[in-house]
């Protein structure tokens, strides 16, 4: 790992093989590893701060906002803010995509978003830039930071789908349970069956690995009045159709521009039909 990626860690590169092997050990035989104090503390609470202060801006306006994204994602897709109460979960969550600029007032916290996906990478033996950009298997990673609210903020107990593969995220908890709200916040069931309160061992400066496939969720955040706010990266793919361009001077057929006309107009009720057109003209060629 290079100096470069890790000014704002507390970590000695001299180190860096033992570190990696301590969380995938942790990993393996618990299901999550918490990283104490890794992150150097100005840097953590310049995060903190910027995180805090674009909530609370959202909050009056929040039945303005749009519903979470939660998958089906699209190349090129504007940042996403959203806000949802309903029997999942009750959040404000934002999502950042690598693909569009940094707005100034985010830095640090893409900033931040983008070293611990390097380091995770390293983890699940990939190259550091592994999803920054969108990779041949359409995989790409982009930075989530959620808040729930001190009035019963909450996400359901889930494990994320992983195709009989581990799916490792990094959480760094942005406000803390005892400090910040009093009951509630992030648990996973671990690989021995036992739930782990994981929010009340988590400290300022802490990031928390976990593998995905453990059970998981918030339990609903109380008291005070800032709520529990984290970030992390979501490691998922485009869909198909995003990543497939017709242009009208490059040799298609008029029967191949005639197909792909079809799968683009009927794509929003049916993908699963558009996708099968696709693949069609992907096997005739032009």
């Amino acid at each position: 790992m290079g100096n470069k990626d890790f000014k704002i860690f507390n970590i000695d590169n001299r180190e860096n093989n033992s570190f990696l092997l301590s969380i995938q050990n942790g990993l393996k035989n618990e299901g999550y590893f918490i990283a104490k104090k890794l992150i150097k503390l100005d840097f953590y609470n310049s995060v903190r701060s910027d995180s805090i202060d674009y909530f609370r801006s959202l909050e009056k306006d929040k039945h303005k906002l749009m519903e979470p994204i939660r998958g089906d994602i699209s190349a090129g897709i504007k940042n996403n803010v959203g806000y949802c109460n309903n029997k999942y979960w009750h959040i404000f969550r934002s999502c950042f995509f690598s693909w569009n600029a940094i707005d100034e007032k985010n830095k640090n916290i893409i900033k931040l978003s983008r070293n611990l996906s390097r380091l995770r990478n390293q983890v699940i033996n990939k190259k550091d830039t592994y999803g920054f950009l969108i990779e041949n298997n359409r995989d790409i990673a982009y930075t989530s930071l959620s808040h729930y609210p001190a009035n019963n903020g909450f996400l359901i107990n889930h494990a994320d789908s992983t195709n009989g593969e581990p799916v490792i995220h990094f959480k760094v908890e942005l406000t803390h349970k005892g400090i910040d709200y009093k009951e509630g916040g992030f648990f996973l069931i671990d690989k021995k069956g036992i739930e782990r309160d994981v929010s009340l061992i988590s400290q300022p400066g802490d990031v928390i690995f976990f593998d995905g496939s453990c059970a998981h969720g918030i339990r609903s955040i109380k008291g005070n009045d800032i709520g529990r706010i984290a970030l992390f990266e979501i490691p998922t793919k485009v869909n198909e159709e995003s990543r497939f361009s017709l242009y009208f001077n490059d040799g298609w057929t008029i029967p191949s521009k005639i197909i792909y006309k079809i799968s683009k107009l009927i794509q929003k009720t049916n993908k699963i039909i558009a996708i099968k057109l696709i693949r069609i003209l992907e096997i005739i060629g032009k």
